[in-house]
């Protein structure tokens, strides 16, 4: 009796690849994958919606810095959050509606623990900066660049890039 040869498997990896771009999107989870994971975001998700979470107020004067979890295990974890002197105390009044608030958004008992590193958050950096405003002509000629993008809230985040930039090259000057 002659054994059935098994015909060889498909290398999944290679056979979704296409050639040509891929989009940016697919490709940014491993990227920030490698960077934010030494701090214990697996995913940037926290981070990226830190101001719907904890609230506009709370996500101005406060920022994620790390996460740490026990050994083998993705609950029960310390949420570290970099804020100024004053916020820290009303940060730790806030502490238990704020866990609530992570982990409805992370899944129940993610994060049990707030520690509170004192600090300037990222948004009080950024404000310091003292960039020069954008003239009236370079919001214009951002606005004209993005006339043909049809989605509204990818071209206003668009334009906020746009101008950021502009506004950087412009304070190295």
């Amino acid at each position: 009796m002659a054994t059935k040869e098994k015909p060889p498997k498909r290398d999944l990896a290679r056979s979704t690849r296409r050639p040509g771009p891929r989009p940016l999107s697919a490709e940014v989870p491993a990227i920030t994958r490698a960077a934010l994971g030494r701090k214990g975001f697996a995913e940037a998700g926290l981070l990226i919606h830190w101001q719907d979470i904890a609230g506009g107020e709370l996500a101005r004067m406060s920022q994620p810095v790390k996460i740490q979890f026990g050994r083998a295990s993705k609950t029960g974890g310390t949420l570290t959050l970099r804020c100024g002197g004053a916020a820290a105390l009303e940060i730790q009044h806030l502490a238990p509606v704020i866990l609530e608030r992570i982990n409805a958004y992370l899944g129940h008992g993610a994060i049990t623990r707030l520690k509170i590193e004192q600090g300037v958050a990222l948004p009080a950096r950024l404000k310091s900066l003292n960039l020069p405003a954008a003239t009236p002509t370079e919001t214009a000629q951002i606005a004209d660049r993005l006339e043909g993008v049809r989605d509204d809230e990818l071209r206003d985040r668009l334009q906020r890039l746009g101008t950021a930039m502009r506004r950087r090259a412009r304070a190295k000057k």
